[in-house]
């Protein structure tokens, strides 16, 4: 190697090693992202991570390494590992955000492009009819974004709906009330749910207990429906 060489290396690396500056790892896992080598960045990241645990870029990018796996696993048709990869980087986003609140727009922008692709995936496979594809988009988008309802609202109304069409199915009802039980634990004043919820009920012949939901909304929402 010529002098040139080595000295031209040498202010590389302390340019890596100034304060507020990118480290030569998380450099280094931008460019296997971009080469599609998602596996080898996410090691480097980790491996980087050793030495300065508090670098807030690279909890970002191995949200976004992980999001890429997730995407290789959908077109690969492994929607377990998929969801288990957009929930990692979710994690990893949200401990980057609140690491540097800076991130914070780059973080919702790539959970919004996530979701909003599983999403219309999600429509696209209901539309088509193709249910149990549908269903699987709907649960990737809420893997995504949990902090949004609609996925697993859109899915038990999706159950609601096949229930009702294949003659009041009692099991699919029953699936459709556990996915709003899931996110009325989290959103107890979701009226609109809460009516679904109370739909489903009398479907499945608890009476008693969709009478006590729109006795309870129905001082708060006139206009709510009733059996």
């Amino acid at each position: 190697m010529t002098s040139k060489r080595i000295l031209v290396s040498a202010g590389l690396v302390l340019l890596f090693a100034l304060p507020g500056c990118r480290s030569a790892h998380v450099t280094s896992a931008i460019l296997y992202i971009d080469q599609q080598m998602y596996q080898k960045a996410i090691d480097v990241l980790h491996e980087g991570l050793e030495y300065s645990p508090d670098e807030a870029d690279a909890f970002f990018y191995l949200g976004e390494a992980h999001t890429k796996q997730a995407e290789e696993n959908v077109r690969d048709n492994e929607f377990l590992a998929a969801k288990l990869n957009y929930t990692t980087a979710y994690d990893y986003y949200q401990k980057a955000k609140a690491m540097d609140p800076t991130l914070a727009e780059r973080v919702q922008e790539s959970l919004m492009y996530s979701y909003v692709l599983r999403n219309n995936d999600a429509k696209n496979e209901y539309q088509g009819q193709y249910y149990e594809a549908a269903e699987g988009q709907f649960r990737l988008a809420y893997a995504c974004l949990p902090d949004s309802i609609a996925p697993i609202k859109n899915l038990a109304r999706m159950k609601i709906q096949l229930a009702t069409d294949s003659g009041e199915n009692q099991e699919l009802y029953t699936e459709a009330l556990n996915l709003l039980d899931q996110v009325l634990a989290g959103n107890p004043g979701a009226y609109e749910l809460l009516s679904d919820k109370a739909n489903v009920l009398g479907r499945l012949g608890r009476k008693d207990e969709a009478a006590a939901i729109y006795d309870h909304c129905w001082p708060t929402i006139p206009t709510m429906p009733r059996c």
